[in-house]
Parts: C-alpha cells; structure tokens; sequence
C-alpha cells in the first residue's frame, strides 16, 4: 500500500492546485502542510454531501429529513476518508524522505 500511495503521491496531477505544498521527495511534510492539505482537498470531499442530496431527491422527493441525513452523513464520511487517506500519505512521504536522506 505505501508504494502505491507514494507512486500516487509523485504525480505531478495529484499535487494540482496545491503544487506550492510540495515538498522534494527527501524533504519531510511538516505537520502544518499536512493539515492544510487535509482542509484544502476536504472542501472537494465535502461536495460529496450536496451531491448526494440532489440524487436522493430526485429518488425519493417526498422524505426530506432523511435525505438530508444521508447527505451530511455523506460528506462527513467523506471528509473523513480523505483525512485519513492525506495523512496517512504525509506518514508515509515522511519515511521515504527519511529513508532518502539516511542514504545520502
């Protein structure tokens, strides 16, 4: 999982919008960059829940306080997941970083 992770984490799309966030891969990510990077890709995370709402309204017009459940349910998880996913990049670059300048 951490190869693919890290061979995700070097493609310059990925960093798209956030490039001035990026370390050099023997350079550690601070934990200030990390939460910044959390908050910045969790506002496309949270579009998960509006997304939600319109599909489920149309499916089912006539239960408004469940949709709306499921739809902040939606993006909270999904906020969530992506925190994770970020941090867990962050641990990760930061042992290759560190592998990286112990070989040097």
């Amino acid at each position: 999982m951490r190869r693919l992770i890290l061979r995700i984490m070097d493609w310059d799309i990925t960093w798209f919008g956030i490039g001035w966030l990026r370390p050099r891969p023997q350079d550690p990510i601070s934990g200030g960059t990390a939460l910044t990077i959390v908050a910045l890709t969790g506002i496309f995370a949270l579009a998960a829940g509006p997304v939600v709402y319109l599909l489920l309204s149309h499916l089912e017009p006539r239960n408004e306080s469940a949709i709306l459940l499921a739809s902040v349910a939606a993006a909270m998880v999904a906020f969530g997941l992506n925190a994770v996913l970020q941090l867990l990049s962050a641990v990760y670059w930061n042992q290759r970083a560190a592998e990286l300048r112990a070989a040097n």
